[in-house]
């Protein structure tokens, strides 16, 4: 009996055992890789299939993947079989390096699964949907990627409150719903770190616009290639010049002058604004929501915001640091950092220069300051006028006799204590700025 045929009768016969499974992979990808019989490609996916665990580690499915590749594998066959498997099983077939047919079958299988998908909620985080569940394989093909990425589940549109509605419960849900959408994001983004452009470009005019960017710049830019970190880094400034002339037009408002006067003196910047943009600034142009008050301060909240938040680790590099306090590699480098924190630098002047007390801010707080110290770490110099504006900063925020008897929690002494380190050290560079030197400094 020719070898072959003595090799496929002894796998027919066989029981099962992984002895059998790797006598049948061998078949598949060598002399009957052109031409196999039906029970063999349907015992190398049961026997594959059956071992797999339902969720968590999904280990190779390499015998179930040869036979729904092999050119006797039928379409009705292959849509079965996909049919009857997990999505952590979808995931593993659909690895990158998996063939196009198989590829393309198994984004089919779940685009079908996905026809009825429902808005997201915060349970979808804890009992994930098949796109979530496809999206924690880090290797997938480019067909299967682009499936998941399409079938996650999208955030509701801010509705309004409606007569009858329990406003505070349906904020407390948004807020929640909105916090877990975030969390689903940020963990698409940490695996698939060499797709964050593709990403990007996927979410443009789309509600997880924001989100991935913010995800980018915020919560692990050093896993961002530099060119598309500088890409996002600007246009986060562009946002902040937004505010900038926000916060102009309200004064303008707030100090007297007519709408329409406004509306001429800054008719160049206005036609500039994309849609969005414009659609933002003519909520506090019309004050619907009695909102104006805050886009008087809309520039300085911006530049605090940013400092504290989406900007720190570019900022502070140092900072960025694993569970174990190891210092984040960075894909961008110390050269390209420091000229992101020289732009962040210079959009802080103009806050600076934008500045205005607040009555309403009665104890100080750190993150009133941390962005004049980050302003002047990054600054290349430090003018006269540039100390003396910080000087009325810091003479506005200082804490006052009364302010002591704020003080009802350990919290609180901490927020005060950072505030007179920031204070200190921000006095010590605009005291003599040749001494700044480029460092975490009071965090």
């Amino acid at each position: 009996m020719h070898p072959t045929r003595l090799a496929v009768e002894q796998a027919r016969i066989m029981p099962d055992s992984d002895s059998r499974n790797t006598l049948i992979l061998a078949l598949l990808r060598g002399p009957l890789s052109g031409s196999a019989p039906e029970w063999m490609l349907e015992v190398a996916v049961d026997q594959d299939l059956q071992k797999a665990p339902e969720a968590g580690y999904a280990r190779d499915l390499e015998l179930a993947c040869v036979a729904l590749s092999h050119p006797c594998c039928t379409d009705t066959f292959l849509r079965d079989t996909l049919r009857r498997c997990s999505a952590t099983q979808l995931a593993v077939l659909g690895r990158a390096g998996c063939a196009d047919a198989l590829a393309d079958a198994v984004a089919r299988e779940l685009r079908n699964r996905s026809t009825d998908q429902q808005p997201f909620t915060p349970k979808l985080l804890r009992e994930p949907g098949p796109a979530q569940l496809i999206l924690r394989e880090a290797r997938l093909h480019d067909a299967v990627f682009a499936a998941a990425v399409d079938c996650l589940p999208n955030m509701l549109d801010l509705r309004l409150v409606k007569d009858g509605d329990d406003s505070d419960r349906w904020w407390e849900d948004h807020l929640a719903t909105s916090k877990a959408w975030k969390a689903m994001w940020e963990q698409v983004l940490a695996i698939h770190t060499d797709r964050h452009r593709q990403l990007v470009e996927w979410a443009d005019d789309t509600r997880a616009d924001h989100v991935i960017r913010e995800h980018l710049l915020a919560t692990f830019p050093w896993l961002v290639e530099p060119a598309l970190l500088e890409e996002i880094a600007t246009d986060d400034l562009a946002t902040f010049s937004r505010n900038v002339l926000i916060t102009r037009m309200c004064r303008s408002l707030r100090d007297g002058a007519p709408k329409a006067k406004v509306l001429a003196d800054h008719a160049a910047d206005l036609a500039a604004l994309q849609s969005d943009d414009l659609r933002h600034v003519d909520a506090f142009l019309d004050d619907a929501a009695g909102i104006q008050e805050f886009g008087c301060q809309a520039t300085t909240s911006w530049i605090e915001r940013a400092a504290e938040g989406s900007w720190r680790y570019v900022l502070v590099p140092e900072e960025a640091k694993d569970r174990i306090g190891r210092p984040h590699d960075w894909e961008a480098s110390t050269e390209l950092l420091r000229a992101l924190g020289r732009r962040f630098a210079e959009a802080a002047v103009q806050a600076l220069k934008l500045w205005e007390p607040q009555p309403s801010k009665r104890y100080p707080d750190p993150h009133h300051l941390r962005w004049l110290h980050l302003m002047l770490l990054h600054l290349p110099t430090v003018t006269d006028d540039i100390a003396q504006r910080v000087r009325a900063v810091l003479a506005a925020n200082r804490p006052t006799a009364g302010s002591r008897w704020a003080v009802s929690s350990h919290t609180e002494l901490e927020r005060q204590r950072h505030s007179a380190e920031l204070r200190a050290s921000i006095d010590r560079i605009i005291g003599d700025p040749a001494a700044v030197t480029r460092g975490v400094g009071p965090g």
